[in-house]
């Protein structure tokens, strides 16, 4: 048997990487559907806004106050965009913390004490990563979370919703390599 694990140790490794490498192909070729599709979308709404602003030669002073407003506008929603984006990237930060707070718990965790506060602080995790809407991050917590009532807590029932939850917010984490899945699975074991 470790015979046969050592002459195909090597294929099988270089299998798990292609496997990898054709997930990671396939998901950026989706991605890069979706910037063509958005940048399309883009210019469709720019050629608009300057129809709709008489982008012709002759401009009067009235058009060009309103493009001037328009521009602004754009401006302040551009700024709000990169606002929210950083204040969603430091909640991603602040779930993925929590997920590792939770991990360490549930690993050094020996007393139902100790447990109990992992399964609290794992919930706060879940609502804040869903919150913010981190669905990777809350997909991650809630697994851990099913694993951690349903198995040391032995509160199978509890477990399965907690399994659910995973489910669900791997579903809106758009989770084109199944990792979230495969984490949620391996915690049905």
């Amino acid at each position: 048997m470790i015979y046969l694990i050592e002459t195909l140790a090597l294929w099988l490794f270089l299998t798990a990487a292609f496997a990898a490498l054709a997930g990671w192909a396939w998901a950026t070729q989706r991605v890069r559907v979706a910037e063509q599709a958005q940048a399309r979308e883009r210019e469709r709404l720019l050629r608009d806004l300057v129809r709709a602003t008489g982008g012709q030669q002759g401009h009067d002073q009235g058009a060009e106050r309103e493009s001037e407003g328009v521009r602004r506008l754009l401006e302040i929603r551009d700024g709000r965009i990169v606002e929210l984006e950083h204040l969603l990237a430091a909640a991603r930060d602040r779930a993925e913390i929590a997920v590792n707070r939770v991990a360490e718990l549930e690993r050094d965790a020996p007393t139902p004490i100790e447990l109990a506060r992992a399964e609290e602080v794992g919930i706060t995790a879940y609502v804040q990563a869903a919150e913010s809407s981190a669905w990777g991050e809350a997909a991650d917590v809630s697994s851990q979370l099913a694993n951690l009532i349903g198995c040391s807590l032995s509160r199978p029932g509890e477990g399965r919703v907690w399994i659910k939850h995973a489910e669900v917010a791997a579903s809106f984490s758009g989770d084109p390599l199944g990792l979230h899945e495969a984490l949620r699975v391996g915690n049905l074991a």
